[in-house]
């Protein structure tokens, strides 16, 4: 066991969102069988603990007010059955590293959240999701099976198992029972990162999933991994108009489904939007983008090779319907032109951040989505407000799933105030249309204020009370959510 205090610990005590906080000290366990041990010793002694990942969070979950910090950056073991196809990994083996050593099996983990440096553990706290969400789901859809030390000590094992008859109940490894019914919670028809997971066709993972530190600490995690795909088809199609490219969005998430991977159809795996801002962002290092369009779709499809020329065929098709400018579509047959693409989607983050770094620039993000039927007239809507406040931003990310980031890059303590109360007009909009305040980044401690908007007084109290079975002292995650 590492411990460090006092000035050592300032990298834990802020995340990418740059919310600080303070803590006494940071434990760093070398191995699972030390995290149980040192859990229920700071049980007994009533500390609060922060469970902490690699720091890539935006919502300030892994930076404690007060108590202590365990960090995961040690438990890195990680282990593949070849006959189940099951990936059992700690929770602080790093996305990057779970690619690389599935490439072995030609196996992948479906989720892709843009962070690669994201560590597993933070992954599924928050439910993290990512451009391929459109197709496989969010992380809770990959999610096995778990293994968690409860607060007091207690190790209990969270399989994928439906629950029965509206009555979620687990057993502890000291024959302790936790138990409680399934009240009705309206949940988003949509990307969703906000709160508790109850429903009564829930798995019992799926509570788990998304918690974001308040219930236990997950020290194992089991996946489902997927076969990587035969030829990966991929593109970057560029519009003059947003109506026709929401018109061809609208057409993908109609023909797009998961079981036709082998169809001779147009099958994307992955949407992702870049609005006329963000190609000015990229024009430096991408000049070949047409000068006249104001938005472009990065898609990717499985295939195979004796597919590909009829999906390729089927993709031009699609385009020329919607897009003026379907002779300056970008397409990738090769590693090195995804890369390409895959960088052309990257880039635009890093970008973003020295947009910031310039002068007194600040920057404020969005992260809600809305059911598909309501996306259109959502987006419209993104797009008057952004343009009449004359506030720089981008607007960009996972069109497919509904569900955009709006960059807005205030430079005055006037623009910053008018940039919050467009981000509380956003969220109010969201709501009405029974969207989410969290697509993927979860709530933590800077949008609880949303949160406590999004459900009433009754729903919080009753996940609360979800809380207190497993967490009696109110102990662990304090300030995330409640």
């Amino acid at each position: 066991m590492i411990i460090k205090k006092s000035t050592d610990i300032d990298s834990y005590l802020i995340d990418a969102s740059n919310y600080t906080g303070s803590a006494e000290a940071v434990y760093i366990p070398e191995s699972i069988d030390e995290v149980q041990v040192l859990i229920k010793s700071l049980f007994e002694e009533g500390i609060p603990i922060t469970v902490s990942g690699s720091g890539t969070g935006l919502t300030g979950s892994r930076v404690p007010n007060e108590g202590v910090i365990i960090s995961t950056e040690r438990l890195k073991k990680i282990s593949f059955d070849t006959t189940t196809k099951l990936l059992t990994v700690e929770p602080g083996v790093l996305l990057e590293e779970i690619s690389i050593f599935l490439d072995e099996y030609n196996r992948f983990l479906p989720p892709n959240p843009t962070e690669w440096l994201c560590s597993i553990g933070g992954a599924v706290s928050t439910n993290a999701s990512g451009s391929r969400t459109f197709k496989y789901g969010a992380m809770r859809s990959w999610v096995h099976s778990l293994e968690v030390v409860l607060p007091n000590g207690d190790i209990v094992h969270i399989p994928s198992d439906v629950i029965e008859n509206n009555e979620f109940s687990v057993t502890t490894n000291s024959e302790k029972v936790i138990t409680f019914t399934i009240e009705s919670v309206s949940i988003p028809k949509t990307k969703h990162a906000a709160g508790y997971y109850v429903s009564p066709s829930m798995k019992k993972t799926d509570l788990f999933v998304g918690s974001e530190g308040t219930l236990g600490f997950i020290q194992s995690i089991t996946l489902e991994t997927y076969p990587k795909p035969e030829v990966l088809l991929g593109g970057v199609i560029f519009f003059q108009e947003y109506q026709q490219l929401l018109d061809f969005v609208s057409n993908l998430r109609s023909t797009s489904k998961l079981e036709d991977v082998h169809l001779q159809t147009v099958d994307a795996r992955l949407l992702e939007f870049f609005d006329e801002y963000s190609l000015q962002l990229l024009r430096k290092y991408y000049p070949e983008i047409p000068s006249n369009a104001i938005g472009a779709i990065w898609f990717e499809q499985e295939s195979s090779e004796d597919k590909m020329d009829i999906h390729i065929d089927e993709w031009w098709k699609v385009v020329a319907e919607f897009s003026n400018l379907a002779d300056e579509t970008w397409f990738a047959q090769n590693e090195i032109e995804h890369r390409k693409f895959s960088e052309f989607r990257h880039k635009l983050p890093s970008e973003v951040y020295e947009v910031i770094g310039k002068g007194s620039t600040s920057k404020i993000g969005t992260d809600m989505a809305v059911p598909a039927e309501c996306f259109n007239e959502y987006f419209w809507e993104y797009q008057k407000v952004l343009k009449e406040s004359q506030i720089k931003y981008v607007l960009f990310g996972h069109i497919g799933d509904c569900h955009l980031h709006a960059n807005l890059f205030p430079s005055s303590e006037e623009e910053i105030l008018l940039a919050k109360n467009i981000y509380e007009y956003m969220i109010t909009k969201t709501l009405l249309f029974n969207g989410t305040i969290s697509a993927e980044h979860g709530v933590g401690k800077l949008k609880k204020k949303y949160f406590h908007t999004m459900y009433s007084k009754d729903i919080i109290e009753y996940f609360y009370s979800i809380k207190l079975l497993f967490d009696p002292k109110n102990q662990f995650g304090k300030g995330n959510l409640f």
